[in-house]
Protein backbone atom coordinates (compact mmCIF):
# COMPACT_ATOMS: atom_id res chain seq x y z
CA UNK A 1 0.00 0.00 0.00
CA UNK A 2 1.42 3.68 -0.96
CA UNK A 3 1.30 5.91 2.02
CA UNK A 4 4.49 8.31 1.33
CA UNK A 5 6.99 9.38 -1.77
CA UNK A 6 9.03 6.68 -0.48
CA UNK A 7 7.00 4.49 -2.85
CA UNK A 8 9.49 3.83 -5.79
CA UNK A 9 8.71 6.63 -9.42
CA UNK A 10 8.80 3.82 -11.38
CA UNK A 11 5.97 1.77 -10.07
CA UNK A 12 3.68 4.52 -9.21
CA UNK A 13 4.50 5.71 -12.52
CA UNK A 14 3.37 2.34 -14.62
CA UNK A 15 0.34 1.92 -12.58
CA UNK A 16 -0.93 5.45 -13.11
CA UNK A 17 0.03 5.18 -16.49
CA UNK A 18 1.99 7.96 -16.54
CA UNK A 19 4.33 7.72 -19.75
CA UNK A 20 7.09 9.98 -20.77
CA UNK A 21 5.88 9.71 -24.39
CA UNK A 22 3.26 12.60 -23.37
CA UNK A 23 5.50 14.80 -23.07
CA UNK A 24 7.71 13.93 -25.24
CA UNK A 25 4.98 14.08 -28.39
CA UNK A 26 4.42 18.12 -27.11
CA UNK A 27 7.61 18.96 -27.04
CA UNK A 28 8.38 17.77 -30.51
CA UNK A 29 5.82 19.56 -31.02
CA UNK A 30 6.76 22.47 -29.63
CA UNK A 31 10.13 22.10 -32.02
CA UNK A 32 7.92 21.68 -35.25
CA UNK A 33 6.18 24.76 -34.53
CA UNK A 34 9.13 26.58 -33.98
CA UNK A 35 10.24 25.51 -37.50
CA UNK A 36 7.09 26.50 -39.26
CA UNK A 37 7.12 30.17 -37.24
CA UNK A 38 10.42 30.90 -38.25
CA UNK A 39 9.23 31.00 -41.59
CA UNK A 40 7.07 34.24 -40.89
CA UNK A 41 9.82 36.48 -39.40
CA UNK A 42 12.85 34.65 -40.49
CA UNK A 43 14.43 33.45 -37.24
CA UNK A 44 15.40 29.46 -38.88
CA UNK A 45 18.65 29.39 -36.70
CA UNK A 46 16.99 30.03 -33.11
CA UNK A 47 14.31 27.84 -33.73
CA UNK A 48 16.58 25.08 -34.79
CA UNK A 49 19.46 25.98 -32.19
CA UNK A 50 17.30 26.60 -28.99
CA UNK A 51 14.57 23.91 -30.14
CA UNK A 52 17.66 21.39 -30.80
CA UNK A 53 19.21 22.25 -27.88
CA UNK A 54 15.89 21.73 -25.96
CA UNK A 55 15.09 18.42 -27.47
CA UNK A 56 18.66 17.02 -26.81
CA UNK A 57 18.39 18.17 -22.89
CA UNK A 58 15.04 16.62 -22.59
CA UNK A 59 15.90 13.01 -24.13
CA UNK A 60 19.63 12.94 -22.56
CA UNK A 61 17.78 13.05 -19.41
CA UNK A 62 15.36 10.58 -19.75
CA UNK A 63 17.62 8.01 -21.84
CA UNK A 64 20.45 8.41 -18.78
CA UNK A 65 17.36 7.80 -15.67
CA UNK A 66 14.49 6.45 -17.57
CA UNK A 67 13.38 5.29 -13.60
CA UNK A 68 13.87 8.83 -12.28
CA UNK A 69 11.62 11.76 -12.36
CA UNK A 70 14.41 14.26 -13.34
CA UNK A 71 12.83 14.06 -16.88
CA UNK A 72 9.78 15.74 -16.49
CA UNK A 73 11.48 18.93 -14.84
CA UNK A 74 13.45 19.35 -17.24
CA UNK A 75 10.61 18.54 -19.41
CA UNK A 76 9.05 21.49 -17.55
CA UNK A 77 12.11 23.81 -17.88
CA UNK A 78 11.92 22.72 -21.69
CA UNK A 79 8.73 23.76 -21.73
CA UNK A 80 9.70 27.62 -20.36
CA UNK A 81 12.48 27.67 -23.18
CA UNK A 82 10.17 26.83 -25.45
CA UNK A 83 7.68 29.97 -24.66
CA UNK A 84 10.57 32.51 -24.37
CA UNK A 85 11.83 31.10 -27.88
CA UNK A 86 8.46 31.69 -29.45
CA UNK A 87 7.95 34.91 -28.20
CA UNK A 88 11.35 35.69 -29.56
CA UNK A 89 10.97 34.37 -32.88
CA UNK A 90 7.47 36.04 -33.04
CA UNK A 91 8.99 39.71 -32.23
CA UNK A 92 7.06 39.63 -28.66
CA UNK A 93 3.54 38.95 -30.04
CA UNK A 94 1.74 38.89 -26.91
CA UNK A 95 -0.55 35.21 -27.99
CA UNK A 96 2.95 33.68 -27.49
CA UNK A 97 2.83 34.39 -23.81
CA UNK A 98 0.30 31.60 -23.51
CA UNK A 99 2.55 28.99 -24.42
CA UNK A 100 3.47 29.31 -20.90
CA UNK A 101 -0.24 28.28 -19.63
CA UNK A 102 -0.27 25.51 -22.50
CA UNK A 103 2.70 23.61 -20.65
CA UNK A 104 1.69 24.65 -17.35
CA UNK A 105 -1.54 22.10 -18.33
CA UNK A 106 0.54 19.87 -19.97
CA UNK A 107 2.24 19.08 -16.98
CA UNK A 108 -1.05 18.39 -14.41
CA UNK A 109 -0.81 15.11 -17.07
CA UNK A 110 1.95 14.35 -14.37
CA UNK A 111 0.48 14.67 -10.92
CA UNK A 112 3.39 16.25 -9.95
CA UNK A 113 2.47 19.79 -8.08
CA UNK A 114 6.88 20.35 -8.49
CA UNK A 115 6.91 20.01 -12.35
CA UNK A 116 5.42 23.72 -12.17
CA UNK A 117 8.52 25.28 -10.91
CA UNK A 118 11.06 24.67 -13.34
CA UNK A 119 8.27 26.48 -15.73
CA UNK A 120 7.32 28.88 -13.29
CA UNK A 121 10.34 29.98 -12.73
CA UNK A 122 11.41 30.55 -16.85
CA UNK A 123 8.49 32.56 -16.84
CA UNK A 124 9.49 34.76 -13.91
CA UNK A 125 13.13 35.51 -14.59
CA UNK A 126 12.14 35.53 -18.60
CA UNK A 127 9.37 38.15 -17.86
CA UNK A 128 11.49 39.90 -15.23
CA UNK A 129 14.70 39.93 -17.05
CA UNK A 130 13.47 40.88 -20.57
CA UNK A 131 10.98 43.17 -19.09
CA UNK A 132 13.09 45.36 -17.96
CA UNK A 133 15.84 44.88 -20.58
CA UNK A 134 13.22 46.03 -23.23
CA UNK A 135 12.37 48.66 -21.51
CA UNK A 136 15.12 50.09 -20.44
CA UNK A 137 16.15 50.88 -24.67
CA UNK A 138 16.99 47.41 -25.85
CA UNK A 139 14.58 46.92 -28.73
CA UNK A 140 16.52 43.36 -29.82
CA UNK A 141 14.73 41.84 -26.93
CA UNK A 142 11.20 41.05 -28.47
CA UNK A 143 9.34 40.85 -25.05
CA UNK A 144 6.33 42.47 -26.36
CA UNK A 145 4.95 44.31 -28.92
CA UNK A 146 3.75 47.19 -26.50
CA UNK A 147 5.67 49.83 -26.61
CA UNK A 148 5.40 50.59 -22.78
CA UNK A 149 3.50 48.41 -19.70
CA UNK A 150 2.87 50.06 -16.81
CA UNK A 151 3.94 48.23 -13.77
CA UNK A 152 0.38 48.18 -12.06
CA UNK A 153 -0.32 45.58 -15.58
CA UNK A 154 2.76 43.67 -14.84
CA UNK A 155 1.38 43.24 -11.74
CA UNK A 156 -1.78 42.31 -12.61
CA UNK A 157 -0.79 40.01 -15.33
CA UNK A 158 2.21 38.61 -12.91
CA UNK A 159 -0.52 37.82 -10.55
CA UNK A 160 -3.10 36.25 -12.91
CA UNK A 161 0.37 34.37 -14.07
CA UNK A 162 0.75 32.89 -10.87
CA UNK A 163 -3.42 32.10 -10.05
CA UNK A 164 -3.34 29.54 -13.24
CA UNK A 165 0.88 28.16 -12.01
CA UNK A 166 -1.20 27.55 -8.31
CA UNK A 167 -3.95 26.16 -9.48
CA UNK A 168 -2.18 23.78 -12.22
CA UNK A 169 0.12 23.10 -9.57
CA UNK A 170 -2.97 22.19 -7.07
CA UNK A 171 -4.32 19.73 -9.29
CA UNK A 172 -1.36 18.39 -10.14
CA UNK A 173 -1.31 17.58 -6.13
CA UNK A 174 -5.29 16.58 -6.17
CA UNK A 175 -4.86 14.25 -9.23
CA UNK A 176 -1.34 12.47 -7.35
CA UNK A 177 -3.13 11.95 -3.72
CA UNK A 178 -6.56 10.56 -5.79
CA UNK A 179 -4.23 8.49 -8.11
CA UNK A 180 -2.34 7.44 -4.78
CA UNK A 181 -5.80 6.77 -2.83
CA UNK A 182 -6.58 4.68 -6.51
CA UNK A 183 -3.04 2.63 -6.20
CA UNK A 184 -3.34 1.77 -2.88
CA UNK A 185 -7.05 0.69 -3.27
CA UNK A 186 -5.90 -1.44 -6.75
CA UNK A 187 -2.91 -2.89 -4.67
CA UNK A 188 -5.48 -4.15 -1.68
CA UNK A 189 -7.51 -5.48 -4.16
CA UNK A 190 -4.96 -6.98 -6.04
CA UNK A 191 -3.67 -8.87 -2.92
CA UNK A 192 -7.14 -9.43 -1.93
CA UNK A 193 -7.98 -11.13 -5.26
CA UNK A 194 -4.76 -13.36 -4.84
CA UNK A 195 -5.54 -14.48 -1.16
CA UNK A 196 -8.99 -15.57 -2.88
CA UNK A 197 -7.55 -17.32 -5.80
CA UNK A 198 -5.27 -19.06 -3.01
CA UNK A 199 -8.15 -19.91 -1.24
CA UNK A 200 -10.02 -20.92 -4.08
CA UNK A 201 -7.13 -23.06 -5.59
CA UNK A 202 -6.90 -24.74 -1.74
CA UNK A 203 -10.51 -25.18 -1.52
CA UNK A 204 -10.18 -27.23 -4.73
CA UNK A 205 -7.37 -29.12 -3.65
CA UNK A 206 -9.52 -29.98 -0.50
CA UNK A 207 -12.58 -30.58 -2.46
CA UNK A 208 -10.46 -33.58 -4.35
CA UNK A 209 -8.93 -34.99 -2.14
CA UNK A 210 -5.92 -33.58 -1.53
CA UNK A 211 -5.52 -32.56 2.07
CA UNK A 212 -1.47 -33.20 2.11
CA UNK A 213 -1.25 -29.76 0.92
CA UNK A 214 -0.08 -26.84 2.82
CA UNK A 215 -1.72 -23.43 3.47
CA UNK A 216 -1.06 -19.90 4.84
CA UNK A 217 -2.59 -17.38 5.44
CA UNK A 218 -1.92 -13.94 7.63
CA UNK A 219 -3.56 -12.82 10.44
CA UNK A 220 -5.82 -10.22 8.84
CA UNK A 221 -7.19 -13.01 6.13
CA UNK A 222 -10.45 -14.19 7.52
CA UNK A 223 -11.13 -16.25 4.41
CA UNK A 224 -7.79 -18.08 4.77
CA UNK A 225 -8.15 -18.83 7.80
CA UNK A 226 -11.26 -19.92 7.75
CA UNK A 227 -10.23 -22.39 5.25
CA UNK A 228 -7.20 -23.48 7.41
CA UNK A 229 -9.42 -24.46 10.02
CA UNK A 230 -12.04 -26.29 7.64
CA UNK A 231 -9.08 -28.28 6.20
CA UNK A 232 -7.99 -28.89 9.83
CA UNK A 233 -11.29 -30.10 10.38
CA UNK A 234 -11.69 -32.34 7.05
CA UNK A 235 -7.79 -33.60 7.48
CA UNK A 236 -8.54 -34.85 11.30
CA UNK A 237 -12.28 -36.38 10.32
CA UNK A 238 -10.44 -37.99 7.51
CA UNK A 239 -7.01 -39.08 9.45
CA UNK A 240 -9.50 -40.02 12.18
CA UNK A 241 -12.03 -42.13 9.59
CA UNK A 242 -9.03 -43.76 8.05
CA UNK A 243 -7.83 -45.06 11.51
CA UNK A 244 -10.80 -46.37 12.36
CA UNK A 245 -11.01 -48.04 9.08
CA UNK A 246 -7.66 -49.17 9.44
CA UNK A 247 -8.69 -50.78 12.38
CA UNK A 248 -11.72 -52.26 11.62
CA UNK A 249 -10.47 -53.54 8.49
CA UNK A 250 -7.33 -55.37 10.73
CA UNK A 251 -10.32 -56.56 13.25
CA UNK A 252 -11.85 -58.79 10.49
CA UNK A 253 -9.08 -60.02 9.03
CA UNK A 254 -7.79 -60.97 12.56
CA UNK A 255 -11.10 -63.13 12.81
CA UNK A 256 -11.13 -64.81 10.00
CA UNK A 257 -7.62 -65.82 10.62
CA UNK A 258 -9.04 -67.23 13.67
CA UNK A 259 -12.07 -68.72 12.11
CA UNK A 260 -9.68 -70.86 9.00
CA UNK A 261 -7.18 -71.62 11.69
CA UNK A 262 -9.19 -72.95 14.54
CA UNK A 263 -7.27 -76.47 14.82
CA UNK A 264 -3.53 -75.51 16.58
CA UNK A 265 -2.74 -72.90 18.56
CA UNK A 266 0.75 -72.96 17.00
CA UNK A 267 -0.58 -72.82 13.50
CA UNK A 268 -3.01 -69.72 14.46
CA UNK A 269 -0.18 -67.79 16.76
CA UNK A 270 2.53 -67.99 13.40
CA UNK A 271 -0.27 -66.57 11.18
CA UNK A 272 -1.79 -64.31 13.41
CA UNK A 273 1.93 -62.58 14.69
CA UNK A 274 2.86 -62.41 10.81
CA UNK A 275 -0.14 -60.47 9.71
CA UNK A 276 0.09 -58.06 12.58
CA UNK A 277 3.60 -57.97 12.30
CA UNK A 278 3.21 -56.19 8.43
CA UNK A 279 0.17 -54.96 8.43
CA UNK A 280 1.28 -52.29 11.22
CA UNK A 281 4.38 -52.20 9.41
CA UNK A 282 6.72 -53.46 12.17
CA UNK A 283 9.90 -55.20 11.08
CA UNK A 284 9.58 -58.00 14.17
CA UNK A 285 7.15 -59.82 16.09
CA UNK A 286 6.47 -62.64 18.21
CA UNK A 287 4.17 -64.15 20.14
CA UNK A 288 3.89 -65.74 23.72
CA UNK A 289 0.80 -68.11 24.76
CA UNK A 290 0.64 -68.75 28.58
CA UNK A 291 1.25 -72.43 29.07
CA UNK A 292 -0.35 -73.51 32.90
CA UNK A 293 0.17 -77.78 32.85
CA UNK A 294 0.40 -79.19 36.07
CA UNK A 295 1.15 -75.86 37.74
CA UNK A 296 4.34 -74.84 35.78
CA UNK A 297 3.30 -71.69 34.66
CA UNK A 298 5.25 -70.07 31.70
CA UNK A 299 4.81 -67.62 28.56
CA UNK A 300 5.55 -70.33 25.26
CA UNK A 301 7.30 -68.75 22.56
CA UNK A 302 4.75 -69.69 19.77
CA UNK A 303 4.46 -67.61 16.44
CA UNK A 304 7.35 -65.40 15.89
CA UNK A 305 7.86 -63.11 12.11
CA UNK A 306 11.19 -61.74 10.16
CA UNK A 307 13.44 -63.48 12.95
CA UNK A 308 17.21 -64.58 11.62
CA UNK A 309 16.72 -67.50 13.28
CA UNK A 310 13.95 -68.84 14.85
CA UNK A 311 15.63 -71.44 17.15
CA UNK A 312 17.91 -69.03 18.75
CA UNK A 313 15.00 -66.85 20.34
CA UNK A 314 14.30 -67.73 24.38
CA UNK A 315 11.18 -70.36 23.96
CA UNK A 316 9.81 -69.68 27.72
CA UNK A 317 9.95 -66.76 29.54
CA UNK A 318 8.40 -66.99 33.08
CA UNK A 319 6.53 -64.55 34.33
CA UNK A 320 7.53 -61.27 35.43
CA UNK A 321 10.96 -62.05 33.75
CA UNK A 322 12.04 -59.49 31.13
CA UNK A 323 9.09 -56.88 29.68
CA UNK A 324 7.49 -59.76 28.23
CA UNK A 325 7.12 -61.38 31.91
CA UNK A 326 6.69 -58.13 33.21
CA UNK A 327 3.90 -57.23 30.64
CA UNK A 328 1.98 -60.54 31.71
CA UNK A 329 2.05 -59.78 35.24
CA UNK A 330 1.06 -55.85 34.99
CA UNK A 331 -1.55 -56.98 32.69
CA UNK A 332 -0.85 -53.65 30.71
CA UNK A 333 0.94 -51.94 27.36
CA UNK A 334 4.10 -51.84 27.72
CA UNK A 335 6.16 -48.94 24.88
CA UNK A 336 9.39 -49.07 24.81
CA UNK A 337 11.36 -45.58 23.01
CA UNK A 338 14.57 -45.68 24.49
CA UNK A 339 15.89 -49.54 23.69
CA UNK A 340 18.65 -50.71 25.40
CA UNK A 341 21.65 -51.93 23.10
CA UNK A 342 21.61 -55.65 24.71
CA UNK A 343 17.37 -56.14 24.39
CA UNK A 344 16.77 -57.22 21.00
CA UNK A 345 18.10 -56.61 17.28
CA UNK A 346 16.35 -56.27 14.05
CA UNK A 347 18.06 -58.78 11.39
CA UNK A 348 18.11 -58.76 7.35
CA UNK A 349 19.94 -60.03 5.03
CA UNK A 350 22.18 -57.64 5.00
CA UNK A 351 22.77 -57.35 8.64
CA UNK A 352 21.12 -56.11 12.54
CA UNK A 353 20.56 -52.99 13.70
CA UNK A 354 19.06 -51.75 17.01
CA UNK A 355 15.32 -51.02 17.05
CA UNK A 356 14.09 -47.25 17.86
CA UNK A 357 10.64 -48.53 19.30
CA UNK A 358 9.27 -51.50 20.88
CA UNK A 359 5.56 -52.31 21.96
CA UNK A 360 5.00 -55.44 24.10
CA UNK A 361 0.91 -56.18 24.51
CA UNK A 362 -0.88 -58.77 26.28
CA UNK A 363 -3.70 -61.29 25.22
CA UNK A 364 -6.26 -59.84 27.85
CA UNK A 365 -10.07 -60.80 27.77
CA UNK A 366 -12.19 -60.50 31.04
CA UNK A 367 -8.88 -59.24 33.13
CA UNK A 368 -7.02 -62.58 32.50
CA UNK A 369 -3.78 -62.62 30.41
CA UNK A 370 -4.01 -65.56 28.02
CA UNK A 371 -0.25 -64.11 26.31
CA UNK A 372 1.70 -61.62 25.18
CA UNK A 373 2.71 -59.74 22.09
CA UNK A 374 6.41 -58.22 21.24
CA UNK A 375 6.45 -55.83 17.84
CA UNK A 376 10.24 -53.89 17.21
CA UNK A 377 10.81 -51.29 14.45
CA UNK A 378 12.67 -48.53 13.63
CA UNK A 379 9.82 -45.90 13.91
CA UNK A 380 7.56 -44.84 16.12
CA UNK A 381 4.16 -46.93 16.17
CA UNK A 382 1.44 -44.36 15.73
CA UNK A 383 -1.26 -44.90 18.46
CA UNK A 384 -4.45 -46.25 16.64
CA UNK A 385 -1.78 -48.94 15.65
CA UNK A 386 -1.59 -49.67 19.35
CA UNK A 387 -5.12 -49.40 19.63
CA UNK A 388 -5.17 -52.26 16.48
CA UNK A 389 -2.81 -54.41 18.98
CA UNK A 390 -5.45 -54.14 22.14
CA UNK A 391 -8.07 -54.92 20.30
CA UNK A 392 -6.48 -58.05 18.27
CA UNK A 393 -4.89 -59.19 21.77
CA UNK A 394 -8.57 -59.53 22.79
CA UNK A 395 -9.93 -61.53 20.06
CA UNK A 396 -6.86 -63.93 19.92
CA UNK A 397 -7.13 -64.22 24.08
CA UNK A 398 -10.86 -65.52 23.34
CA UNK A 399 -10.14 -67.29 20.46
CA UNK A 400 -6.99 -69.28 22.19
CA UNK A 401 -9.48 -69.80 25.41
CA UNK A 402 -12.38 -71.26 23.10
CA UNK A 403 -9.65 -73.70 20.78
CA UNK A 404 -8.13 -74.54 23.97
CA UNK A 405 -11.69 -75.62 25.35
CA UNK A 406 -12.50 -77.23 22.10
CA UNK A 407 -9.20 -79.32 22.06
CA UNK A 408 -9.65 -80.27 25.16
CA UNK A 409 -13.11 -81.37 25.29
CA UNK A 410 -12.01 -82.90 21.97
CA UNK A 411 -9.49 -85.03 23.72
CA UNK A 412 -11.50 -85.95 26.59
CA UNK A 413 -14.38 -87.48 24.09
CA UNK A 414 -11.34 -88.71 21.97
CA UNK A 415 -10.36 -90.80 25.53
CA UNK A 416 -13.52 -92.04 25.93
CA UNK A 417 -14.45 -93.33 22.55
CA UNK A 418 -10.79 -94.73 22.46
CA UNK A 419 -11.71 -96.54 25.76
CA UNK A 420 -14.90 -98.00 24.98
CA UNK A 421 -13.78 -99.46 21.61
CA UNK A 422 -10.61 -100.24 24.07
CA UNK A 423 -12.67 -102.77 26.15
CA UNK A 424 -14.42 -104.12 23.11
CA UNK A 425 -11.05 -104.97 21.85
CA UNK A 426 -9.32 -105.84 24.99
CA UNK A 427 -10.94 -109.58 25.34
CA UNK A 428 -10.41 -110.07 21.82
CA UNK A 429 -6.65 -108.91 22.19
CA UNK A 430 -5.83 -110.69 25.12
CA UNK A 431 -7.20 -113.72 22.86
CA UNK A 432 -4.97 -113.01 20.42
CA UNK A 433 -2.09 -111.83 22.07
CA UNK A 434 -2.11 -115.66 24.32
CA UNK A 435 -1.89 -117.30 20.48
CA UNK A 436 0.52 -114.75 18.82
CA UNK A 437 2.81 -114.21 22.38
CA UNK A 438 4.96 -117.28 21.68
CA UNK A 439 4.97 -116.51 17.82
CA UNK A 440 6.37 -113.04 18.50
CA UNK A 441 9.00 -114.25 21.11
CA UNK A 442 10.47 -116.22 18.36
CA UNK A 443 10.48 -113.45 15.75
CA UNK A 444 11.73 -111.23 18.03
CA UNK A 445 14.72 -113.46 18.92
CA UNK A 446 15.29 -113.15 15.42
CA UNK A 447 14.94 -109.67 15.14
CA UNK A 448 17.47 -109.12 17.82
CA UNK A 449 20.12 -111.41 16.25
CA UNK A 450 19.38 -109.54 13.08
CA UNK A 451 19.58 -106.23 14.69
CA UNK A 452 22.75 -106.67 16.49
CA UNK A 453 24.48 -108.20 13.44
CA UNK A 454 23.31 -105.02 11.81
CA UNK A 455 24.35 -102.50 14.71
CA UNK A 456 27.92 -103.72 14.63
CA UNK A 457 27.64 -103.20 10.61
CA UNK A 458 26.72 -99.57 10.74
CA UNK A 459 29.17 -98.86 13.60
CA UNK A 460 32.07 -100.26 11.68
CA UNK A 461 30.59 -98.18 8.38
CA UNK A 462 30.69 -95.11 10.72
CA UNK A 463 34.04 -95.73 11.94
CA UNK A 464 35.76 -95.95 8.98
CA UNK A 465 33.51 -93.27 7.15
CA UNK A 466 34.80 -90.71 9.93
CA UNK A 467 38.28 -91.93 9.31
CA UNK A 468 38.45 -91.00 5.40
CA UNK A 469 35.56 -88.42 4.78
CA UNK A 470 35.37 -84.90 6.29
CA UNK A 471 31.89 -84.33 6.50
CA UNK A 472 29.27 -81.38 7.50
CA UNK A 473 26.09 -79.79 6.88
CA UNK A 474 24.34 -76.12 6.46
CA UNK A 475 21.47 -74.42 6.22
CA UNK A 476 20.40 -73.37 2.46
CA UNK A 477 22.43 -69.89 3.54
CA UNK A 478 25.44 -71.73 4.18
CA UNK A 479 25.47 -71.54 7.90
CA UNK A 480 26.62 -74.53 9.35
CA UNK A 481 24.45 -76.78 11.79
CA UNK A 482 26.44 -80.49 11.26
CA UNK A 483 29.89 -81.44 11.53
CA UNK A 484 31.65 -84.51 12.32
CA UNK A 485 35.40 -85.75 14.05
CA UNK A 486 37.22 -85.86 11.19
CA UNK A 487 36.39 -82.30 10.37
CA UNK A 488 37.38 -80.90 13.43
CA UNK A 489 40.79 -82.63 13.29
CA UNK A 490 41.67 -81.64 10.14
CA UNK A 491 40.60 -77.70 10.58
CA UNK A 492 41.56 -77.64 14.13
CA UNK A 493 38.07 -76.29 15.14
CA UNK A 494 35.89 -77.93 17.70
CA UNK A 495 32.58 -78.57 16.98
CA UNK A 496 30.88 -75.60 19.47
CA UNK A 497 33.38 -73.23 17.44
CA UNK A 498 31.96 -74.33 14.19
CA UNK A 499 28.01 -74.62 14.52
CA UNK A 500 26.17 -71.46 13.56
CA UNK A 501 28.77 -70.12 11.59
CA UNK A 502 28.84 -69.75 8.01
CA UNK A 503 31.35 -71.89 5.70
CA UNK A 504 33.49 -69.52 4.87
CA UNK A 505 35.11 -69.44 8.04
CA UNK A 506 37.74 -72.32 6.12
CA UNK A 507 37.92 -69.98 3.40
CA UNK A 508 41.76 -69.49 2.37
CA UNK A 509 42.76 -66.30 0.93
CA UNK A 510 44.60 -68.44 -2.13
CA UNK A 511 41.22 -69.35 -3.70
CA UNK A 512 39.94 -67.32 -5.83
CA UNK A 513 36.50 -65.49 -5.57
CA UNK A 514 35.01 -66.73 -9.27
CA UNK A 515 35.81 -70.41 -8.00
CA UNK A 516 33.15 -69.93 -4.91
CA UNK A 517 30.49 -67.89 -7.03
CA UNK A 518 30.84 -70.97 -9.54
CA UNK A 519 30.31 -73.01 -6.14
CA UNK A 520 27.06 -70.87 -5.40
CA UNK A 521 25.88 -70.87 -9.10
CA UNK A 522 26.01 -74.97 -9.47
CA UNK A 523 24.50 -75.85 -5.95
CA UNK A 524 21.75 -73.34 -6.42
CA UNK A 525 20.42 -75.28 -9.39
CA UNK A 526 20.19 -78.59 -7.36
CA UNK A 527 23.19 -79.72 -9.12
CA UNK A 528 26.13 -81.48 -6.97
CA UNK A 529 29.70 -79.29 -7.00
CA UNK A 530 32.79 -81.21 -6.90
CA UNK A 531 36.16 -79.19 -6.80
CA UNK A 532 39.50 -79.44 -5.50
CA UNK A 533 40.23 -76.75 -2.87
CA UNK A 534 42.37 -75.15 -0.56
CA UNK A 535 41.39 -74.47 3.33
CA UNK A 536 42.15 -72.47 6.53
CA UNK A 537 42.77 -74.22 9.83
CA UNK A 538 42.12 -72.20 13.12
CA UNK A 539 45.89 -71.62 13.61
CA UNK A 540 46.30 -69.97 9.81
CA UNK A 541 47.62 -73.33 8.47
CA UNK A 542 45.98 -75.19 5.14
CA UNK A 543 44.80 -77.86 4.20
CA UNK A 544 43.79 -79.70 0.58
CA UNK A 545 40.25 -81.19 0.13
CA UNK A 546 38.45 -82.99 -2.93
CA UNK A 547 35.46 -81.29 -2.18
CA UNK A 548 31.51 -82.95 -3.02
CA UNK A 549 28.90 -80.73 -2.07
CA UNK A 550 24.94 -82.32 -2.41
CA UNK A 551 22.06 -80.36 -2.30
CA UNK A 552 19.11 -82.16 -0.18
CA UNK A 553 15.47 -81.60 -1.19
CA UNK A 554 11.78 -81.50 0.99
CA UNK A 555 8.92 -82.86 0.04
CA UNK A 556 8.52 -79.85 -2.52
CA UNK A 557 11.07 -79.96 -4.08
CA UNK A 558 12.70 -77.41 -2.64
CA UNK A 559 16.81 -77.17 -1.60
CA UNK A 560 16.35 -77.30 2.54
CA UNK A 561 19.49 -78.07 3.03
CA UNK A 562 23.00 -79.03 1.98
CA UNK A 563 25.73 -81.82 2.86
CA UNK A 564 29.17 -81.57 2.28
CA UNK A 565 31.63 -84.57 1.89
CA UNK A 566 35.61 -83.67 1.63
CA UNK A 567 38.88 -86.27 1.40
CA UNK A 568 41.73 -84.78 3.00
CA UNK A 569 44.80 -84.34 0.32
CA UNK A 570 47.71 -84.84 2.04
CA UNK A 571 50.35 -83.76 -0.57
CA UNK A 572 50.28 -80.35 -1.31
CA UNK A 573 52.15 -80.60 -4.82
CA UNK A 574 49.74 -83.51 -5.63
CA UNK A 575 46.92 -81.14 -4.80
CA UNK A 576 48.52 -77.94 -6.47
CA UNK A 577 48.81 -80.13 -9.63
CA UNK A 578 45.08 -80.64 -9.44
CA UNK A 579 43.95 -77.23 -8.65
CA UNK A 580 45.84 -76.02 -11.50
CA UNK A 581 44.29 -78.41 -13.63
CA UNK A 582 41.35 -77.65 -12.41
CA UNK A 583 41.33 -74.11 -13.10
CA UNK A 584 42.59 -74.07 -16.33
CA UNK A 585 39.51 -76.32 -17.48
CA UNK A 586 37.34 -74.05 -15.05
CA UNK A 587 38.93 -70.60 -16.30
CA UNK A 588 40.22 -69.40 -13.50
CA UNK A 589 44.13 -68.13 -12.66
CA UNK A 590 46.43 -71.24 -11.37
CA UNK A 591 48.56 -70.76 -8.03
CA UNK A 592 51.83 -69.77 -8.42
CA UNK A 593 54.87 -72.80 -7.65
CA UNK A 594 56.35 -70.28 -4.96
CA UNK A 595 53.20 -70.38 -3.03
CA UNK A 596 54.38 -74.17 -1.91
CA UNK A 597 57.70 -73.71 -1.35
CA UNK A 598 57.94 -74.37 2.15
Amino acid sequence: MITSNSTTNKDSSEFMNIKPQFLSYFLSSFFAFGLVISFVYDTYLIAIAAGALNLIMYFTTLKLAPDKLWYQHVGSLSLGIFMAQFIYQMHGMLEMHFFAFIGSIILIYYRNWKNQIPLATIVIVHHALFGYLQYAGMKEVYFTTADYMPLNTFIIHALLAAVIFLLCGYWSYEFEASAKVSLASNLNLTKELARINKGIEFAEDISEGNLEKEFKAEEDDKLGLALIKMHKYIFDATEKNENENFINIGIAKISELIRTNDKKIDDLSDKAISFLTKYINANQGSLFILNDHEGDKHLELTGCYAYGHKKYIKNTILPGEGLVGQCYLEKDLIILSDVPKDYIRITSGLGEALPQFVVICPLIVNDTVYGVMEFACFKKIESYKIELLKKAGESLAASITSLRTSLHTQKLLHETQSQAESMRAQEEELRQNLEELNTAQEELSRIVSITENQKMEMEIREKVFSLTTILSESDQYGTITMVNEKLCTVSKYTAEELIGKPHNIFRHPDMPPALFKIFWSTIKRGETFNAIIKNKAKDGSHYWVDAYLVPVFDENGNIKKYVGARYHITSDAFAEKMYNLQAQRLGLPSLADSQYAQ
